[in-house]
């Protein structure tokens, strides 16, 4: 495998300024693709060799026949990209081919075809496998102005000794297994204990008498040491062995390398590889063997690697040659020349040359990969802020994404396709540093504003697609990743999307204190349904607004000597110290009992909270500790399970998940809790910062104090994204490669729920009021008081207990709206504060798009009302509904109020609520909703969902600032329906021209299935209609479309009216059925 080295040398100034000068040009000097134009087919190799296009070739794949001068052939560079060369080297340029003329019927055109694994020649011939493909593409033109025929030489004569072989290569590199599913490497044959494999090697052209040379590379995993020997050329080798440990180096390696004289029985030669070990298996990663070669051309392969490793004039004879036969010369691995007759020749030959010998009746043909469009990735627009890259699969997902970032979101969006990059960029050939070098292109043009880019779809470690656990459907929608060279130590190796962030010179080589200078982010999407639905997922999170302080929520695991909650602790400090208006939600493992079973712990209590965390209570949450691709914990406080029955559609949080693999997306075999997450179609998270493979607590340490202090330093910023603070975390917390396994799945243009602009807050005691300065007219404000002076400790379980400090839910709430640049609160009704405790009164406005926050922590305050004992007033309504048949997805009201003002948590912290069948409960201070000035009355609004049919209760519990209690409560009845009803409406009713029908969904961001069938008063069928539902807002789904004329005619004055959807992932089916009539 290549790889690519850096080298130095020492330049004059003038010299590197013209360097400067023609490095400028030259990454501009072109900016267009031939592909943009005219008439093109696809073409595919995978072997080296002669390959020919024919009318007759054209007419096998259905193309219309064209004359042999307008068609010109391209491809780019060989094998894989060069990351430290520019990008110039994987661009399609024209390539040498014969042109055959003749009649219509009976030209052709051969061209020399070069293998994806290239050829290079250092002290031997080596191959560099491919790790991206196994194809060669070519770019056919068919209606070419010109056409590139290959230079034809003379043959200079010949005038002493012939060089008596060339070499020729037999490379034989399977790639069948990963040990870590991590990394470039890929290892072929195994060995089981003691065991041996036979090779066995044709060489009907090899130049007896002359040596060979045979180059091995061996693996051995094995906790005892492993043995290889090849008795053929009498050499063994050991190999250390592993330690075993889970986070000890997989396997170690040695390579066999001898010259050899074989010994052919029947042209061929036959050895064995032994293997001997007692604990664990060996591996072949390559045979590499370099044999001489004679010159005839009689011999079925007709490529020579030539010997000479400096400039050299070399004299050729080729024996056996016909007139359907010519010499092509390839000198340095520039380009193919053809000689003009077929005698013995003299040339001077640079070194890594190649000789080949074409025979016009004999050429291969090349595979047909299909029609192609025209392209240019060259000629997006500077200005466009965000890229969204996606196979094709993913096209139409990616557009609408783009087209919705544009049109609504005011960031200019633009996507492409990965195939389009590849083919503009490395020659059609997958290849990660094709994208980079796309990506890079758009980020140097002059007056580039690009910040961001989104990966639209799911990658794998199996970049050739080799794994027969993903379906065709899924490898079809992968965007590479970057995968380390380092593949068989768990701690090193990776893989990560930051490649393609990174444009600094020689930034090909992973240089440590790189920076990335545009965010990545993944959206791992398997297939086109996943991809839309992220895109209808993400809409409806963008279409609200949060209306409290955004809530961040630390979760910390036990044990390791409490340090992941000390963790957690420095964190949740650095932003009370800041008076940072946020609300303040600690979940610590330790904090909740533990069931003990068969020596293994768990905390269903645990779990509950942090599952209430999801549902209700974090805009934000960062877990801390022990992980894996399938949860939180060794004590499974959350696992996929958990992750895939949330239903917090209503309420989606970012996660920093500092935990090892729990965001991996490049695992065929593994769906990880960060890609259950992201791509719920009911809940879970709507991003996350997230790690791909092990990682330690000391790097996720810097990280987070990284990521706060960046938060905090950009907090008035609205332009400062989710993809801007996790770049500059990056950027500010590197300690090794672990750094690159931090990874960001989602959006990195997402606006961060706690930006806001300042206030200034004054508070007037003697007046009882607080002065907010800075607002813009209109502008509506809450304001609530927190007590931020309670201390927890948690059970010391495993450890030694821990106390630390918690911020207490809402005490008391109050709004104002501004008639000017500021805002006198009355805070009359505000209770009394307790001396001896610590407070925070929190202010912040969501509406509009300016969004304002402050916090300050008052020092003393006591309410000067005279104390009275009248409870606070509660009423309990169903808006809309029959509460002796209400629909299972009723809506619930409650208003309450009391005259000396409502506080949220009474003076023994027990909390104001609302309780659902005497089962569920639900906090009523964040959802309270005060009257405008007025903090003594006001209402929430609750949807309750799914319930089962027969009696239900509503209960809430508040009490005012004086103590003083109050409870009511409601009893109701859902009906039972002889079908699942459809909760939706249709409209215009009588029917119009355009039909709507605006529904409820369980799964609101996935398009479903519908028949519609329309019935006379007899029940006898008038038409029916089938198709696919569209998003609509607010967890609502919608059947849009215009009648035509045909159906216009069937429907009658009266009908029934039957829809009918089918969720795709359950088969469920709900039903809506109403009498309509139209107006006709």
């Amino acid at each position: 495998m290549l790889k690519y080295k850096h080298s130095t040398h020492k330049r004059k100034p003038f010299l590197l300024l013209l360097v400067l000068f023609l490095f400028t040009w030259n990454l501009f000097g072109q900016t267009d693709t031939p592909l943009q134009q005219g008439k093109w087919i696809k073409l595919a190799v995978t072997q080296s060799g002669f390959y020919t296009i024919n009318p007759a070739w054209l007419a096998k794949h259905h193309i219309e026949n064209t004359q042999p001068d307008k068609i010109c052939i391209y491809s780019a560079n060989l094998g894989m990209l060069n990351p430290n060369e520019p990008y110039q080297n994987g661009l399609l340029k024209p390539i040498p081919a014969y042109y055959q003329g003749g009649t219509t019927a009976n030209w052709s055109i051969l061209f020399w075809g070069e293998s994806p694994h290239a050829l290079r020649q250092q002290e031997t011939w080596k191959q560099d496998t491919n790790l991206y493909s196994d194809s060669t593409y070519y770019f056919v033109q068919l209606d070419a102005a010109k056409t590139s025929p290959i230079e034809e030489i003379e043959n200079n004569p010949a005038n002493g000794p012939f060089l008596p072989y060339a070499w020729s290569l037999k490379h034989y590199e399977p790639e069948t297994y990963n040990l870590l599913q991590s990394g470039q490497s890929w290892l072929g044959d195994a060995f089981y204990g003691n065991s041996s494999k036979i090779l066995q090697y044709t060489l009907a052209d090899y130049a007896i008498g002359q040596a060979a040379f045979l180059n091995i590379k061996l693996f051995a995993s094995s906790i005892s040491p492993s043995t290889f020997s090849i008795p053929i050329i009498d050499k063994s080798i050991s190999i250390k062995p592993i330690l075993g440990g889970r986070y000890d180096i997989k396997a170690f390696n040695e390579e066999i390398s001898s010259w050899t004289n074989p010994i052919l029985t029947n042209k061929s030669w036959t050895w064995p590889i032994n293997f001997q070990s007692t604990g664990g298996t060996g591996y072949l990663d390559y045979i590499s063997f370099m044999y001489p070669k004679g010159f005839d051309a009689n011999y079925e392969n007709p490529l020579y690697l030539l010997p000479n490793k400096t400039d050299s004039l070399l004299n050729i004879a080729i024996p056996n040659l016909t007139s359907r036969q010519q010499i092509w010369i390839n000198n340095g691995g520039l380009t193919w020349k053809k000689l003009a007759r077929n005698l013995n020749f003299n040339y001077s030959f640079h070194p890594n040359s190649q000789l080949a010998i074409a025979n016009l009746d004999q050429a291969n043909e090349p595979i047909f990969c299909g029609q192609m469009g025209n392209q240019n990735s060259f000629n997006i627009a500077a200005d466009t802020e965000l890229l969204i890259l996606s196979s094709s699969q993913l096209e139409n997902a990616a557009s609408n994404f783009a087209n919705y970032k544009t049109s609504q979101r005011n960031i200019k969006a633009k996507n492409i396709t990965t195939q389009a990059i590849f083919n503009d960029f490395s020659g059609g050939k997958q290849d990660v540093t094709a994208i980079r070098n796309f990506i890079r292109f758009q980020f140097q043009k002059p007056g580039s504003h690009l910040k961001y880019v989104i990966l639209l779809g799911d990658a794998s470690i199996d970049y050739k697609g080799k794994n027969v656990v993903s379906t065709t459907l899924e490898k079809s929608c992968f965007v590479p990743t970057y995968q380390s060279e380092e593949s068989f130590h768990p701690l090193l190796s990776y893989a990560s999307d930051d490649y393609y962030g990174i444009f600094s010179e020689g930034s090909g080589a992973w240089k440590e204190g790189e920076n990335l200078q545009v965010a990545i982010g993944r959206i791992p999407a398997k297939n086109p349904q996943e991809a839309e639905m992220f895109v209808n997922k993400l809409k409806d999170f963008e279409s609200k607004q949060i209306a409290a302080p955004p809530r961040l929520a630390w979760v910390a695991d036990d044990g390791d000597s409490n340090i992941h909650m000390q963790d957690a602790e420095d964190f949740s400090t650095m932003l009370q110290k800041a008076l940072f208006p946020i609300q303040q939600e600690k979940l610590y493992l330790d904090q909740y009992p533990m069931q003990l079973s068969n020596g293994v712990y768990t905390s269903p209590a645990g779990t509950k909270a942090l599952v209430n965390l999801f549902e209700e209570k974090a805009d934000f949450i960062h877990f801390m500790g022990h992980g894996s691709e399938s949860g939180w914990t060794d004590e499974k406080l959350l696992t996929t399970n958990e992750l895939v029955k949330l239903k917090n559609n209503t309420h989606l949080p970012i996660l920093l998940t500092a935990t090892c693999q729990f965001g991996r997306y490049d695992d065929p075999n593994i769906l990880s809790g960060g890609e259950v997450s992201l791509l719920s179609d009911q809940g879970g998270a709507i991003a996350l910062i997230s790690t791909t493979r092990p990682v330690f607590q000391s790097s996720n340490y810097l990280f987070g104090q990284a990521f706060y202090r960046s938060m905090l330093a950009n907090k008035e910023n609205g332009n400062y994204r989710l993809g801007d603070l996790f770049r500059d975390a990056k950027n500010s917390s590197q300690a090794g490669v672990i750094n690159r396994n931090i990874q960001l799945l989602g959006d990195p243009t997402l606006a961060l729920p706690w930006t806001t602009k300042n206030l200034q807050v004054e508070m007037d005691t003697s007046k009882q009021e607080i002065l907010l300065k800075g607002l813009v007219q209109g502008a509506k404000i809450q304001m609530g008081l927190y007590r931020i002076s309670d201390v927890q400790k948690t059970l010391g379980t495993k450890n030694t207990a821990f106390q630390y400090p918690v911020m207490s839910s809402l005490i008391w709430k109050s709004a104002g709206q501004s008639s000017r640049a500021s805002l006198a609160l009355s805070i009359k009704n505000m209770p009394s504060l307790n001396p001896s405790q610590v407070y925070q009164l929190h202010f912040w406005s969501g509406d509009g798009n300016e969004k304002y926050a402050s916090a300050i922590e008052p020092k003393q305050w006591r309410n000067k009302q005279t104390t009275e004992n009248v409870a606070p007033e509660i009423k309990i309504e169903l808006p809309g509904e029959d509460v002796n048949a209400t629909s299972r997805n009723p809506w619930l009201s409650v208003s309450l109020a009391d005259s000396s003002g409502l506080v949220w948590q009474n003076a023994a912290g027990k909390l104001a609520y609302i309780m659902v069948d005497d089962s569920i409960q639900v906090e009523m201070g964040g959802k309270f909703v005060p009257e405008i000035n007025n903090p003594t009355k006001g209402s929430l609004k609750l949807q309750l969902k799914s319930l089962k049919p027969g009696a239900h209760k509503i209960q809430a519990f508040c009490w005012d600032i004086y103590n003083n209690y109050a409870q009511a409560s409601l009893g109701f009845q859902v009906k039972q329906d002889e079908w699942e009803s459809l909760d939706g409406y249709m409209y215009p009713n009588p029917l119009g021209s355009i039909f709507h029908f605006v529904f409820r969904q369980e799964k609101p961001w996935n398009s479903m299935p519908y028949e519609i069938q329309v019935f006379d008063l007899l029940g006898r069928e008038i038409l029916r209609k089938k198709g696919l539902s569209s998003y609509f807002i607010d967890n609502q789904g919608m059947i849009e479309f215009e009648w035509a004329t045909a159906e216009i005619e069937k429907l009658n004055h009266n009908m029934i009216l039957q829809i009918k959807l089918e969720d795709p992932m359950t088969n469920k089916i709900l039903v809506f059925r109403q009498k309509t009539s139209t107006l006709k």
